[in-house]
């Protein structure tokens, strides 16, 4: 038998062979009622859409910790030139 946890937001239940107590997350359970094929579709859609966040959260990351003591600072020349470029 499968309970719902409203707390942890996840699945209790016991594994079929061994009758050991578990605690998944909905997207590891496949229902005996559900498809097989619309499971692996939303499982592979999940572990992509972890991904991409992932790779976000540590461009962002990079991105904000870069040094800039370096880097000399845009004239206004440069500014110019980008804006027009920009306005073509």
């Amino acid at each position: 038998m499968t309970k719902f946890l409203t707390g942890s937001e996840k699945y209790q239940g016991f594994w079929e062979n061994t009758k050991e107590a578990v605690k998944l997350p909905r997207i590891s359970i496949l229902f005996d009622e559900e498809d097989p094929r619309a499971f692996a579709k939303r499982f592979a859609d999940a572990y992509k859409s972890r991904t991409m966040a992932d790779s976000l959260l540590k461009y962002n990351f990079y991105i904000e910790n870069m040094p800039t003591h370096q880097i000399p600072e845009i004239t206004n020349t440069e500014v110019n030139r980008v804006l027009n470029m920009v306005q073509n």
